[in-house]
């Protein structure tokens, strides 16, 4: 049930569409990244609702960058594309020791990734990732 459940939510879920939205909040990251958060994008749950990061080209002075940004956006809302998806991962850990016989553990997690694209700033493209796990099992992953 759970595999046609995640089939049928996969063809739904990979799709590009348009979304209207707002930045709420915008700062640079500890490494130099341009990092937003925005309304609009409730619906997509926690992916939606977090930071959002842009990788900056190694030279971008952050702050600039962010200056500009802010500037370019202001209050008001702006239409983006925004390109959602979902799919397993399964990770297969070893519990046993080395003398022992060997016993796996399989975790089985939902990643959802949301990207968006601000139609002003077309080179960067602002990302977010979230995973939860949904299964664990002992035994090796199929």
């Amino acid at each position: 049930m759970k595999k046609l459940f995640f089939a049928a939510l996969f063809l739904i879920a990979t799709s590009a569409q348009a979304e209207m939205v707002s930045v709420k909040k915008s700062k640079c990251s500890l490494f130099g990244n341009l990092k937003i958060k925005v309304n609009g994008l409730e619906r997509y749950g926690k992916v939606g609702r977090g930071y959002l990061k842009a990788n900056l080209p190694m030279r971008a002075d952050c702050d600039a960058v962010l200056s500009s940004f802010n500037q370019t956006m202001g209050r008001g809302t702006t239409n983006v594309s925004t390109d959602f998806d979902q799919y397993e991962v399964r990770r297969q850990t070893d519990t046993g020791s080395d003398n022992d016989k060997r016993d796996y553990e399989c975790k089985v997690y939902k990643r959802s990734i949301i990207k968006i694209v601000f139609p002003a700033y077309s080179s960067m493209t602002f990302k977010n990732t979230h995973e939860k796990l949904i299964d664990t099992y002992y035994g090796r992953c199929r």
